[in-house]
């Protein structure tokens, strides 16, 4: 015996019984488990019915030996097939207790007293003993059982199977009552109409597996098998019921019977219910099946032999040798009952309850139980060796990791080219230089393998967008627009990966990435922002929320009010549009160039003047016009050289004013520290000294220093309330902002005024509609589910301080995420001047997400189901490839040929 069948207990069944086998075949014979003779998966569809063939005949041969001789079958099969009523087998007993008297008796006391009396060297024992008063109480058991068949809803109508009254005197040691009264047991009901619909006039037994029908999967998993499974195990529980009524409850009022129970067992009888094959000749065969026909004829319990069964070679076993072994279960139960009768009184009214009609019950009623357990073991062993051999086939268990992997794989090879998915990993850069940084999706699977980029079908095109970064700024923004359908797998409720969302950016360089939704073909509805800058690598864990299909939404709603209707006919819309995750990228040297009056690529080498730049707009919130490139008359002439220097002495001079407003805070600051030396410790004298003299030329050094002398400044001021030279300072800063603001910009042209890129003719509103629209085309084996992306609330960003700095992980929370956002918000108000320009060559990537959903693991999904889920899988993304590129599914193929027929 192998090891697919998980249940030893079956297996050491099987066993036992191929040594019973052996005994009843031909020496000749040599029978043995599917998986030790080579056969065909029709022969496994052929070893199933074989199992019901043998199964049905055993157990109308216990029935019959209950009590439903032949002509209670034909009467069950006329009510059932003809008058369309169900058939029930009901077991039911009648008990009564009552008193019959007190008796008091004297009897000897067991226990002995010895005396021992010394007469000189003469030692005398005396033995004497006591008597002592025992009260019984007797009680009269009566009990009245039977079991019979009834048909439709009366109890009158019916077949009687088997019943016995008898009594019982009880003697008890209490005067408690040992029964109730009056006591009617529950019936123990099973209905049995599967057995005699499949029965034919003739009381012949006929049964086949209809493979033409969808529910058809596997030998075990289709509607016949389940059938019989289900009448089976009913039935077995039906008689588990009865058996334990005698011997685990009226059995044990009797305690004097004397009678062996452990004779009441099975365990010697041949089951004929058994996953056997042999290779034999047709010839033979059909000279098999011709023979039976004749042995069984005119018998109750007969069955018919299939003409699949005699015209094709099979290696299941034949009629002939199917009746040899159900003889054998005949002759081997009748020796056992033979052998009870022997050891037990016959039943009649003042033999007890513990006679041979019971014991007869007890052993019928726990065969048909051995028959479910091994027709059941059997039906699913021949899943098992299913299971087993595909994974032979294989070399290992396939897991939801595996198959992600095998169809990145199969969609290289099914799609052209151009159209294949690609990985989900865009260079942040502009046209003809080094990229500024990465920004990419990645997936961790479960097996612990690398994470690597996702694949998604994508396509691009030219659009025009724009957001609200506050009520009175809004921001138009051009660039590419790429549309990605990435499609996640799901087998048995277990997501295999775990998505991240990842931007990176290279030394010296920095962009906006800038996360949410689509609200319309122009509208973007952001809702996190972040500055990626000088080798950060921001990590955003992206969870995955499925809701149900268009089918199983409208399957849902079918029972509910119209109002509800209504409701959830408008939420779903929402969560439809919550299917297009968006994640832009703006790119800051190319409109730092555009909003600084300054030419294409001028910033490109200057390193430095960009960091400043971007620390006075995102830091200070210098207006841009503060540092732009003013183009007067004459100005005109003035090479690419010139025009960067202008803006670097204007960043130097705003650099220098900082310096001049944080020296005069601190000096301020002093002067409060000298005038309350009261209060003021030598500590904090000597620390404001020395983050004074710390004051470095770098922009980086005077935030510190600055952030001091305001942490100082507070700290006095809160215990002195003088706060008369702060005034000052700050007089002193505004009159000094004021007079930098006195040259008016020149007025730039609105975003009206510009000639916008058209955007491109999809419709990225309708692409989860039409792929919705597709998926249901494909039938009720869809179940590909839409899903909303949404971002983790724990961020990660690796950042470093500097260059001989280490770099440091950072976990950004709420707070974090909101600084953030604010930050980066500012930085695009500026480089847009409020709205004014346009942001130019931004990356706007749109991810419409699905998940394809099997109840099953990928194994069980192949052989339980019998669903191959390469098919459904690829049959789902040439719907969803047709709805991003536009085209017919069979252009987007290699060959037109490898198409899935949709089923």
């Amino acid at each position: 015996m192998c090891g697919v069948v998980k249940d030893k207990g079956y297996e050491q069944m099987v066993h036992n019984a191929m040594e019973q086998v052996k005994k009843v075949l031909s020496v000749e014979r040599t029978p043995k488990l599917p998986e030790e003779v080579h056969h065909k998966y029709d022969d496994k569809f052929a070893l199933a019915e074989f199992l019901v063939e043998a199964a049905v005949p055993a157990q109308l041969h216990c029935l019959e030996i209950l009590g439903l001789g032949k002509d209670g079958l034909s009467k069950a099969r006329e009510k059932c097939c003809e008058q369309k009523k169900t058939v029930t087998l009901r077991f039911t007993s009648e008990e009564r207790c009552t008193f019959i008297k007190e008796e008091t008796k004297t009897v000897s006391n067991p226990t002995k007293n010895v005396t021992e009396v010394g007469i000189g060297a003469t030692i005398k024992r005396i033995t004497s003993k006591s008597t002592m008063k025992v009260t019984t109480w007797h009680w009269n058991f009566e009990v009245a059982y039977q079991c019979f068949a009834y048909f439709g809803t009366d109890p009158n109508d019916k077949v009687d199977i088997f019943s016995r009254n008898t009594s019982l005197t009880l003697e008890m040691p209490s005067s408690s009552r040992p029964r109730p009264a009056h006591h009617l047991t529950t019936p123990i009901d099973v209905n049995v109409n599967w057995l005699f619909t499949n029965l034919s006039p003739d009381l012949t037994f006929v049964f086949s597996i209809d493979r033409s029908v969808d529910t058809c999967r596997t030998p075990r998993r289709n509607v016949d098998i389940e059938s019989a499974l289900s009448h089976f195990r009913l039935l077995s529980h039906w008689s588990q019921g009865v058996n334990d009524y005698f011997l685990h409850n009226v059995f044990r009022l009797e305690s004097k019977h004397g009678m062996d129970l452990n004779m009441l067992n099975t365990v010697s009888l041949l089951n004929p219910v058994l996953p056997l094959m042999e290779r034999q000749p047709v010839d033979q065969r059909k000279n098999s099946a011709i023979k039976s026909s004749a042995v069984t004829e005119g018998g109750i319990l007969t069955i018919r032999v299939s003409r699949r069964a005699i015209e094709t070679e099979t290696v299941v076993l034949s009629p002939d040798d199917l009746n040899n072994l159900l003889g054998e279960q005949k002759r081997a139960i009748t020796e056992k009952l033979a052998d009870v009768a022997k050891c037990y009184p016959a039943s009649s009214s003042d033999t007890g309850i513990v006679t041979a009609l019971e014991g007869t019950i007890c052993i019928v009623a726990q065969y048909i139980s051995t028959i479910y357990s091994y027709f059941s073991g059997g039906i699913d062993y021949l899943e098992e060796l299913l299971r087993k051999q595909l994974i032979s086939a294989i070399g290992k268990i396939v897991t939801s990791s595996d198959f992600t992997k095998y169809m990145e794989y199969h969609n290289r090879k099914l799609f052209k080219e151009q159209y294949q998915p690609s990985m989900f990993s865009y260079a942040v850069r502009r046209e003809g230089y080094h990229p500024d940084g990465v920004l990419s999706i990645e997936a961790a699977l479960d097996d612990g393998s690398m994470m690597k980029e996702i694949n998604t079908i994508a396509s691009v095109g030219e659009a025009s967008m724009k957001f609200d970064i506050n009520a009175a700024c809004q921001v138009r923004f051009t660039g590419k627009r790429y549309l990605h359908s990435y499609v996640c797998n799901q087998f048995s409720n277990d997501l295999s990966v775990q998505l991240h969302l990842k931007a990176r950016a290279t030394q010296f360089c920095s962009f906006v990435l800038v996360l949410g939704r689509i609200g319309s073909n122009e509208l973007f509805l952001p809702s996190h922002a972040v500055l990626v800058k000088n080798k950060d690598e921001l990590d955003i864990p992206l969870m995955l929320e499925t809701i149900p299909t268009k089918k199983e939404f409208e399957k849902a709603i079918k029972s509910i009010s119209p109002e509800m209707q209504r409701f959830a006919t408008a939420y779903r819309a929402m969560q439809m549009e919550a299917t297009l995750f968006g994640v832009a990228v703006f790119q800051v040297k190319p409109q730092m160039e555009k909003v600084l009056n300054l030419p294409d690529e001028s910033l490109t080498k200057e390193i430095q003047l960009s960091l400043d730049l971007t620390e006075l707009l995102v830091k200070y919130q210098i207006p841009s016009d503060l540092l732009s490139f003013q183009q007067n008359y004459g100005d005109a002439e003035k090479d690419t050289t010139e025009k960067v220097g202008c803006v670097k002495t204007y960043a130097e001079n705003m650099k220098e004013m900082l310096r001049e407003v944080k020296k005069s805070q601190i000096d301020n600051v002093a002067q409060q520290l000298s005038r309350n030396s009261s209060i003021v410790t030598p500590e904090m004298e000597q620390e404001c000294c020395q983050r004074y003299m710390s004051e470095d030329e770098d922009m980086g050094m005077d935030e510190e220093c600055f952030s001091a002398g305001m942490e100082l400044q507070a700290d006095v001021e809160e215990e002195c309330c003088l706060d008369e030279d702060c005034s000052e300072s700050l007089a002193e800063q505004e009159e000094m902002e004021v007079q930098s603001q006195d040259a008016s910009p020149e007025k730039e042209t609105t975003p009206t005024e510009r000639e916008e890129v058209p955007s491109t003719s999809l419709d990225i509103i309708a692409v989860p509609h039409k792929m919705e629209e597709g998926i249901a085309a494909l039938g009720e084996a869809a179940s590909l589910r839409p899903t909303i992306i949404h971002l983790s609330e724990e961020w990660q960003r690796l950042r470093q301080g500097g260059l001989l700095a280490k770099p440091r992980m950072q976990n950004l929370d709420t707070d974090d995420m909101r600084e953030e956002k604010s930050s980066a918000f500012d930085l695009i108000e500026s480089l847009t001047k409020s709205g004014l320009l346009s942001f130019d060559n931004v990356d706007m990537h749109v991810v419409v997400a699905s998940t394809h959903c099997f109840d099953l693991t990928v194994m069980d999904t192949l052989v339980i189901d019998n669903v191959n889920p390469i098919e459904k899988v690829q049959q789902a993304t040439l719907v969803l490839a047709s709805v991003v590129h536009g085209k017919n599914e069979a252009e987007l193929v290699e060959h037109a040929e490898k198409l899935i027929q949709k089923n």
